[in-house]
């Protein structure tokens, strides 16, 4: 049993993943892939790992054949990782408003992300930093990739709160989440509701980190998908932060975003908190206050709804 109040931790958040099967039918899936990589990372390759999220910041990854902690993962600014952890080059990717990006002043960007050898030196600070679609200067949103200097945390008011002194602090692992076939986990941290990390778990290996200009209200993988009887290799995830725009991380294709899907004005848009994926992964279920939305993906990949 893992004992999580040894070090005062708490359990916030547990989620399991198995992948049980016998060895040939997994030699059999694992062979045409990158049998290097299987050998070199047998945890990865097993994907039978249970995450537990503390209140500490850090999941924990314990293998359901040792029942011993294998990684821990702190969900923390890339830079106080070590470097096995965060690869060299790192960039995390900073949603911000294109009308307040185009508006921004060279100081304020200066204040808010990292540079080598002088701050955005050298740099077209109105394209170069600019990715997903950004080149499109109509998008609502766009991503800067850069590190940025710190991560925005949770702002507490104190006044007028009703909340218990015996209530759980503000603070922990509220998400896990594994991707289909088990390679990635993705969770968020309460102290930081905009951001979200996604893991390469069985090597325990930062893959993106995405920080949001509203807080992530829901995320959810997309369940393995079938087309004419082949499995789909990618891994998506999808995440909203309370507003008509539908985000998406592949590990084929990206960071990607749809804010067209709804014919909205002033006085009627649609901003969704909750999702959910159905089984087949070919459709997702869009809930906002009072209104619902059933996205359709087709063979093509495009999405339309319903």
């Amino acid at each position: 049993m893992y004992e999580a109040y040894q070090n005062a931790l708490g359990l916030r958040t547990i989620v399991c993943y198995s992948n049980l099967k016998p060895p040939d039918q997994l030699a059999e899936e694992i062979e045409g892939e990158d049998n290097v990589y299987a050998i070199e990372n047998p945890l990865e390759t097993s994907r039978c790992f249970v995450a537990l999220g503390s209140y500490d910041g850090k999941v924990r990854l314990m293998t359901m054949y040792t029942w011993l902690v294998a990684y821990e993962l702190p969900l923390t600014h890339p830079r106080e990782l070590n470097s096995a952890m965060c690869p060299e080059g790192f960039k995390t990717k900073v949603e911000v408003s294109s009308h307040d990006f185009l508006g921004m002043g060279k100081n304020l960007k200066e204040s808010l992300f990292e540079g080598d050898g002088g701050l955005f030196g050298g740099l077209n600070l109105n394209n170069d930093l600019l990715v997903t679609a950004a080149e499109n200067m109509d998008e609502r949103v766009v991503y800067v990739e850069r590190m940025i200097k710190s991560l925005p945390r949770l702002v507490l008011d104190a006044r007028g709160s009703t909340k218990s002194a015996h209530a759980p602090p503000t603070c922990g692992v509220n998400w896990i989440g594994w991707s289909a076939d088990g390679r990635y986990l993705g969770a968020t941290e309460e102290s930081y509701p905009r951001c979200l990390w996604i893991w390469e778990a069985g090597v325990a290996r930062l893959v993106d980190l995405m920080v949001q200009l509203e807080s992530i209200t829901c995320a959810q993988w997309r369940p393995m998908v079938e087309q004419d009887g082949i499995k789909s290799r990618e891994n998506v995830l999808a995440f909203c932060c309370g507003t008509p725009i539908l985000y998406f991380w592949s590990d084929v294709r990206g960071l990607f975003k749809r804010d067209d899907l709804f014919a909205s004005n002033e006085h009627n848009i649609f901003n969704f908190h909750s999702l959910r994926w159905s089984k087949s992964g070919k459709m997702i279920l869009l809930k906002g206050k009072e209104s619902h939305a059933i996205c359709h993906f087709a063979p093509n990949e495009s999405v339309t709804t319903a």
